[in-house]
Order: C-alpha cells, then sequence, then structure tokens
C-alpha cells in the first residue's frame, strides 16, 4: 500500500480523489496523497491504523494538513468531518453531487491545457518548494526550467499559446 501511495504521490500529473461518505484508513491516505481532494456531498475521515501499530502516510499528512494536526488525527483515531477536512486543507474542495459533473469537466479541460512534460516539471517544483527551499531548491528550479525550454518545439509550443490566447 506504501509503494502505491507513494507512486500516485510521485506522479508527474495531477491527480484527483473524490471522497462520498466514510473514507477510512487506508482510504484516508490515498484520499491524502492526490493532489486534489474533493468531498461530494458529506464525507468523514479517520486514520485508525495506529490504533493497531500501523502507520501508513504520516508524513504525507502531515505535509498536507501540518504537524500538530496530523498528530492528533493519527494518534486520536478521531473521526474528522468534512467541515474540518476543508478547513483543515484535508480536503481542498467540496461540491455536491449534481456539481461534480460541470467540476470534472473543468478539471479535465485545465488538465489538458498543459503537455505532459510541462506538467512534471510543475510538480516536480510545487514538490521541491513543499520540501523547503533554499539554494539547491533553487538551482533545481533552475535546471528544470532550462530543461523544459530546450525541449524541441519550444517556439511552436509558444505559438500554439499566443494563437489559443488570441481566440479567446
Amino acid at each position: 500500500m506504501e509503494l502505491l501511495l507513494q507512486a500516485i504521490h510521485a506522479a508527474p500529473f495531477a491527480t484527483l480523489a473524490l471522497a462520498h461518505g466514510r473514507t477510512m484508513g487506508a482510504g484516508a491516505d490515498l484520499f491524502c496523497t492526490c493532489t486534489e481532494r474533493w468531498i461530494v456531498d458529506d464525507a468523514t475521515f479517520a486514520f485508525p491504523g495506529t490504533a493497531f501499530g500501523l502507520v501508513l502516510g504520516t508524513a504525507r499528512l502531515a505535509d498536507t494538513v501540518g504537524a500538530a494536526q496530523a498528530r492528533e488525527w493519527v494518534e486520536s483515531g478521531a473521526l474528522i468531518d468534512s467541515r474540518s477536512a476543508l478547513a483543515a486543507g484535508l480536503a481542498t474542495r467540496q461540491l455536491t453531487t449534481g456539481e461534480l459533473d460541470a467540476a470534472l469537466a473543468e478539471r479535465i479541460a485545465r488538465a489538458r491545457r498543459l503537455d505532459a512534460p510541462t506538467q512534471h516539471g510543475i510538480h516536480q517544483a510545487i514538490d521541491s518548494a513543499r520540501r523547503g527551499r533554499g539554494d539547491a531548491g533553487d538551482a533545481r528550479d533552475l535546471v528544470r526550467l532550462v530543461q523544459s525550454a530546450a525541449r524541441p518545439g519550444l517556439k511552436t509550443r509558444i505559438a500554439a499559446y499566443r494563437a489559443d490566447q488570441a481566440r479567446k
């Protein structure tokens, strides 16, 4: 399970989790691992694994909601309601079932706006920022910029972007 969570967390593209109803244990860890985390209607969350000695996804949870909040939720195994999940940043959005189709269509359109190498570069840069900046982070950002600019077809991508913007 941890390898799956790591793979999803390191995916070079946006990931989306939808929670509806009870989202517990590994399901809550999976939800937390994704780039975007939407609650559909209402959901509750819990991380009960520590009650039986399992520590899974705790560092990612702490990265998402902060160390103090993660510690409270993981150590207590408490039920987390939708409002608390949104307030702490565990969930990034809440919508109704009726809003879901339009929201997904909007998200898909946004994802298609960027090519895969650009999405990968963005995710690497954001992950670097989450781990702390500093000279090493800045150097990696510069390397990513140079690599992305050196990819064949830059002029074509810029022209396509300009044409798309002109149509709007």
